[in-house]
């Protein structure tokens, strides 16, 4: 599985129904984009790049997060809780697009809110 950052963001918008914004302001962060809930503006995850890998940032249970730093190209979260988020490697990872997915869906659903 190899993603270009657009079909990246893309493939996460109609996963999730999410929508793709842009809410850093430093110069340096303001074309990182985010998905996050129409409803809320929670984020559920964050696109990025560092010395030319493609990052993904997700949220997971913290014990979900511990097993699955175990995985090729999953390590722990870049900028973020490293307790409740982790970093995946979108394309040197050794996750199918099926657990990609389904990390992606754990993500949105915790980080839905009421």
């Amino acid at each position: 599985m190899k993603f270009t950052k657009r079909q990246l963001l893309d493939w996460l918008l109609e996963v999730t129904g999410a929508e793709e914004a842009y809410p850093f302001t430093r110069e340096k962060s303001k074309y990182t984009p985010v998905i996050r809930h129409r409803h809320n503006q929670k984020m559920l995850a964050l696109v990025t790049e560092k010395d030319g890998k493609r990052l993904l940032n997700l949220k997971l249970k913290p014990e979900q997060v511990e097993i699955m730093l175990d995985t090729k190209g999953v390590i722990p979260a870049y900028h973020m809780n490293k307790k409740h988020w982790l970093t995946v490697l979108v394309n040197e990872t050794e996750l199918t697009e099926n657990e990609l997915e389904s990390m992606v869906l754990e993500s949105s659903r915790l980080t839905q809110g009421h």
